[in-house]
């Protein structure tokens, strides 16, 4: 009996560090203030984007990135920064973007990561 409590424990204790470790990559990778000339970019659904983004925000889908940052122009170390509800569209995106060589790319995280990075720069 101790050792089943013991194990359960252990497993609720690892999946609440994996489940925090995750989101706080996506929300801790741009910590300073956006240059600029950043381009942000929303990869949520449509829907997503039109019940709220981030002001000059365009919409292009984590599925479409590739294409959808291709017809934007933007050149390769254009910095990007990527957000979405909580940061994994974004991450899927930034790797897609990466593996073609853009180097500047940033994912905030989820769309309040992208508020709160604007309204308070560290």
């Amino acid at each position: 009996m101790h050792k089943f409590k013991f194990y359960k424990v252990a497993l609720i204790t690892l999946a609440l560090l994996f489940n925090y470790g995750c989101s706080s990559d996506y929300a801790t990778e741009a910590l300073a203030p956006p240059p600029a000339n950043a381009v942000w970019i929303d990869v949520r659904s449509a829907e997503e984007y039109a019940e709220g983004h981030i002001n000059d925000a365009s919409n292009i889908s984590h599925k479409a990135i590739l294409s959808g940052v291709s017809a934007v122009g933007l050149t390769k170390n254009t910095p990007i920064y990527l957000y979405c509800g909580s940061g994994y569209r974004a991450s899927v995106a930034k790797d897609a973007l990466e593996a073609q060589n853009y180097t500047n790319v940033i994912n905030v995280g989820g769309l309040e990561d992208a508020r709160a990075l604007l309204n308070n720069p560290v």
